[in-house]
């Protein structure tokens, strides 16, 4: 498989699991906090999502030897870290969500969408090595 159809499966997977985070929460989000804290679900959701996407770009785009796997993944984890915190950052000084659903479902959707950038990250460097 390339590393082009591997990253569009990976990113397959994170709107999977996106998906999922908000169907499981909607509900109880809904019933805490109503209308504005589903939005701010939403928005704690797609600031992850967009964390893990770019996160996952120095490993798809890596055309180093295997050896750089360390250094691929703590390249990958420290930039969807960036990426989430300027995303939330962002989100929550401009559309102003209800801080406390905010944290939570950002704190969640990290968190889940870490399992899904870390397998990502070991499929893929584990197919790179001979």
């Amino acid at each position: 498989m390339t590393a082009g159809r591997r990253y569009l499966l990976f990113l397959a997977a994170l709107a999977g699991l996106t998906g999922l985070l908000l169907l499981a929460g909607y509900l109880p989000t809904r019933a805490a906090g109503g209308r504005p804290a589903l939005f701010a679900m939403a928005l704690a959701c797609a600031a992850s999502f967009a964390g893990s996407a770019l996160g996952g770009l120095p490993i798809a785009l890596a055309r180093g030897a295997p050896s750089q796997g360390l250094a691929l993944f703590a390249a990958s984890m420290i930039l969807r870290l960036l990426v989430v915190g300027v995303a939330a950052g962002a989100l929550a000084l401009l559309a102003a969500p209800p801080k406390e659903p905010f944290l939570i479902w950002l704190a969640l959707s990290y968190l889940a969408l870490l399992f899904a950038d870390t397998a990502y990250a070991w499929l893929a460097l584990r197919a790179a090595a001979p």
